[in-house]
């Protein structure tokens, strides 16, 4: 078996602008849609010529602006992907948030999901102040001015503990609206830019399954056209024909709680990557995969010991011994015939689980490719090896990378030009890593 899995850096191989930031610019692009102090489309058009953004993207957005200036109405008809767009958008306190992050830091990009965690913890240490009934300003100033700001967002006080509740909710309802605004950019724009060239790494592949971390469908509609492979797209694939309750996409946090409280404190268990992986019903087919392969491995180490105890049978001549022993090590297959290969993928701890169930196993390859600008460029390998040691270990790591068994190698990517690819980290939206 080949199985192919993918992360974030996949689809920024492609030259598509799947990284948070490219979607936060583009909120900004679609809120003049609807806004009516922009006179004329014209107007509208000459403002996005000084943007950074994809041709394709624009021109769809450009023909929104015509559907919504030649209506007499604030809005376009009811079932307009733009129109439910800006739906999910206004008054969208994450969206606000995360603006005012970008304008803070004077960052370009902005990881959502890092933020959303730094956010919940905020709440989650006003809480149990408030809950212990000591004031608010044992917060740390920061964190203090953070709560604040929110509190501040909804008119709510500081220092009353049905605050939490409220600020709760209504981070959760923003949060499936947020999410459900980055699924139509995805599977209404992205998923339709068209890809001039192919990876060289991945076109030969060939795998026989593929593991997706992101929301598009990138290897789908441009490596395998006929869908003959299996996929299994872990986080959620994005789905015009969605809403906010039905769309499957993972946008969370990782479990932050020790084991004292994790299983007991459920606040913001909402916000948290497996309980939406459980409450949405995302795909797990990795795990069949996974199954087969340590099944085929039983059977392999049966095949083997029964060709063992062929060759040892004290009844048969040497010649038909050997004979029965061909035969039946012709029907074993070779104990490394399963292979899986990582592209894009920043091999985070967050994935921890489901990256051991594949690469621990004796019987699979691993190889792992990784980003590079110039030949001599080894900072994402840095990077990767380094999440690679809190997998997995760094006796497990060793072991798998030396020797003339090892079973982990490491690949430099073939470097392509970097004209219009989007500066992101590896890994940003996938799922997601």
């Amino acid at each position: 078996m080949k199985i192919l899995l993918i992360g974030n850096g996949f689809d920024l191989e492609h030259h598509l602008p799947t990284t948070y930031s490219n979607f936060l610019n583009f909120c900004t692009m679609v809120q003049p849609i609807f806004d009516e102090s922009v006179p004329s489309y014209e107007n509208y058009e000459s403002w996005l010529q000084s943007k950074k953004i994809n041709a394709y993207i624009k021109k769809g957005l450009l023909a929104a602006f015509k559907r919504k200036s030649s209506r007499q109405s604030s809005e376009l008809p009811k079932g307009d992907l733009i129109q439910e767009l800006y739906d999910c958008l206004e008054d969208n306190i994450w969206i606000r948030h995360f603006r005012s992050c970008q304008s803070i830091t004077g960052k370009n990009w902005i990881d959502f999901e890092s933020e959303i965690s730094r956010v919940i913890q905020v709440l989650d240490a006003a809480r149990l102040i408030l809950l212990d009934g000591q004031p608010i300003a044992k917060l740390k100033r920061e964190k203090l001015l953070l709560f604040s700001s929110f509190c501040e967002n909804i008119n709510a006080s500081i220092y009353e503990i049905s605050s939490i509740e409220r600020l709760t909710s209504r981070l959760t309802k923003d949060l499936d609206r947020l999410t459900r605004a980055l699924e139509i950019y995805l599977a209404r724009f992205v998923n339709r830019i068209p890809i001039e060239s192919k990876s060289p790494d991945i076109e030969n592949l060939k795998p026989d399954c593929v593991l997706s971390f992101n929301y598009s469908n990138t290897y789908q509609r441009i490596y395998d056209p006929n869908h003959k492979i299996k996929y299994d797209y872990i986080h959620g694939k994005a789905d015009t024909s969605s809403n906010v309750e039905t769309c499957s996409l993972v946008l969370g946090i990782d479990e932050y709680l020790d084991d004292e409280r994790k299983d007991l404190d459920l606040q913001f268990l909402a916000f948290k990557k497996y309980y939406q992986r459980i409450y949405k019903g995302t795909d797990s087919t990795y795990l069949d995969w996974v199954r087969e392969i340590r099944e085929g491995n039983a059977q392999y180490e049966r095949d083997v010991e029964s060709a063992r105890q062929n060759e040892l049978h004290p009844l048969q001549n040497r010649m038909a011994q050997q004979m029965r022993s061909l035969c039946l090590q012709t029907r074993i297959s070779s104990p490394s015939r399963h292979t899986l290969y990582i592209f894009g993928h920043s091999l985070d701890v967050t994935d921890k689980d489901i990256l051991r169930a594949l690469i621990c196993n004796d019987h699979v390859k691993t190889v792992i490719y990784y980003h590079r600008t110039s030949e001599s460029d080894k900072r994402t390998l840095g990077q990767l090896i380094h999440n690679l040691v809190k997998i997995i270990g760094q006796e497990e790591l060793i072991r798998r990378t030396g020797g003339s068994k090892r079973s982990i190698q490491f690949v430099p990517q073939t470097i392509r030009s970097t004209e219009n690819t989007p500066a992101a980290p590896c890994g940003e939206l996938a799922a997601v890593p």
